[in-house]
């Protein structure tokens, strides 16, 4: 009963919140959590591991005028790591996204990207890590829309991760407690009367927020079930200077989500599943604009990095 209604909860949670689109969302990135590669004590292997993970499906059920299909695609390469508490590492994230806008009903819409560095730790119980992600969005085949918008945003990240017991089963859990604040921030629209409609990007301070992902055993050897959420606030000033925009909170939008299904695990690990996400700015028209998004889709991962 205490676990339906932990779930419960998580799922009324995400159906009330909104805003920036990151491509990762719903995944906890941790390269110490491959014990299989960890260096000898105290010493440093370089060009340690890589790996990724891959996810396509559709929005059915409920979605907006814009959304039909998707496509999104992961992967990193760890530089260094010493022992095992001590990491450094790339990572490369995009979505893309398509509408039904054309004769096959797949027409190219937006491209959302991210790439950064993140060192991480190991503490005696929980993970940190620190980095610096660059993110953008870019409009596709807008020939005749005669519209778009651009968005780059570059932010300071952070996140302290803690792998928990649930459901009778050992670390099979992870809660993730993540801020980042934004040394840059562009929303470019054009027509350029939209700059002035809603609130604006460029007043974005910083985002804080949580995921909670976890997988339960339905058999001993292959399969699982999974569960992924996440939850992301973000704050805006009423100013746009880099330091002004410290000096007021007026405004904060929230993003979330939660990914449900059953998990093939061998040397990765294979999902289908359904999700749910509610945007309040899907970051496609020249204007925020909101959207309820229920999608099914197949994912792969390396789930010894990646969960």
């Amino acid at each position: 009963m205490k676990t339906l209604f932990f779930l419960t909860f998580i799922a009324v949670l995400a159906t009330a919140i909104h805003a920036q689109r990151i491509p990762d969302r719903m995944y906890i990135f941790n390269p110490l959590f491959n014990a299989e590669n960890h260096a000898p004590e105290n010493e440093t292997q370089y060009i340690n591991s890589a790996g990724g993970w891959g996810e396509f499906g559709a929005y059915r059920i409920e979605r907006d005028a814009e959304h039909n299909w998707y496509i999104k695609l992961g992967s990193f390469i760890e530089f260094f790591r010493t022992g095992n508490n001590k990491s450094f590492a790339f990572i490369s994230n995009v979505e893309f996204v398509a509408n039904p806008d054309n004769d096959i009903r797949f027409k190219p819409r937006a491209l959302i990207w991210e790439e950064g560095f993140v060192y991480t730790g190991k503490a005696e119980s929980y993970f940190w890590q620190i980095g610096y992600f660059h993110r953008c969005k870019h409009d596709l085949d807008m020939y005749f829309y005669r519209k778009q918008r651009a968005m780059i945003f570059g932010s300071i990240q952070s996140k302290f991760i803690f792998p928990l017991n649930f459901l009778n089963e050992k670390d099979n859990a992870l809660l993730s407690l993540r801020t980042e604040i934004y040394t840059i921030r562009q929303d470019e629209r054009f027509p350029s009367h939209w700059m002035d409609y809603s609130y604006n990007w460029n007043q974005l301070i910083g985002t804080a927020g949580f995921n909670f992902n976890f997988t339960k055993e339905i058999s001993p050897q292959y399969f699982n079930y999974y569960f992924n959420s996440y939850f992301h606030v973000n704050l805006f000033s009423s100013h746009e200077g880099y330091l002004s925009r410290f000096k007021d909170v007026n405004r904060a939008t929230l993003n979330g989500g939660i990914s449900a299904g059953i998990a093939i695990r061998g040397n990765a690990e294979f999902r289908i599943g359904l999700g749910y996400e509610y945007l309040s700015d899907t970051s496609i028209n020249p204007f925020p604009e909101p959207a309820h998004l229920v999608s099914i889709g197949v994912i792969v991962l390396n789930h010894t990095s990646i969960r």
